[in-house]
């Protein structure tokens, strides 16, 4: 493996091919004014393939921190990935994300990609709950003291309203329905 190995791409910037060699089995690189990256692809160049029986593994961590958390893998029957960043802006504290790439035995990889499907799978399921959770405490805002006990009414734009106010929080933070709910 060396540095001309991989590429990476992040919305809005050039392709990056330039890879600090750390060792034998891994590299690095640095994306400056990283914390608005949704979706990282990650490919093989052109004519490139890993040793039989190994995959790439792409890690990340903030500078300054000593935490590498991984993205996902690309291996020789599958050459590139999309993978969707997980930061939101209230959980970085460096606008400079450090990538790197591991050279790692295939089999270790796939029982991690089976994991990483598992645990997408029921984040996304948690983040629907949670969506629902957002949209019912918007909801019962409108709910009214009445002779008759407590009321929803809701204005006919109600679900304008909200759609509005989702839109603009999830731009800020995709993850914000995770926030301060019961």
């Amino acid at each position: 493996m060396n540095s001309s190995t991989f590429g990476l791409v992040a919305e809005g910037r050039p392709v990056l091919i330039d890879w600090f060699q750390i060792d034998a089995h891994r590299l690095s690189a640095r994306l400056e004014r990283a914390i608005d990256i949704r979706e990282l692809s990650f490919f093989l160049l052109p004519n490139v393939n890993l040793p039989p029986g190994m995959a790439a593994t792409l890690y990340y961590s903030w500078e300054g921190s000593t935490v590498w958390d991984v993205l996902g893998a690309i291996r020789n029957d599958k050459p590139s990935a999309i993978f969707h960043t997980k930061w939101s802006n209230d959980q970085v504290t460096s606008t400079t994300l450090l990538l790197g790439i591991s050279l790692e035995n295939e089999d270790a990889i796939s029982n991690l990609e089976e994991s990483q499907a598992v645990q997408t799978d029921k984040q996304r399921g948690d983040w629907a709950v949670h969506l629902a959770k957002d949209l019912y405490n918007f909801l019962t805002s409108f709910s009214q003291t009445t002779s008759q006990g407590e009321i929803l009414m809701v204005p006919s734009n109600a679900m304008d309203r909200w759609l509005h106010r989702f839109h603009s929080k999830y731009k800020n933070n995709p993850n914000f329905v995770y926030g301060n709910q019961d």
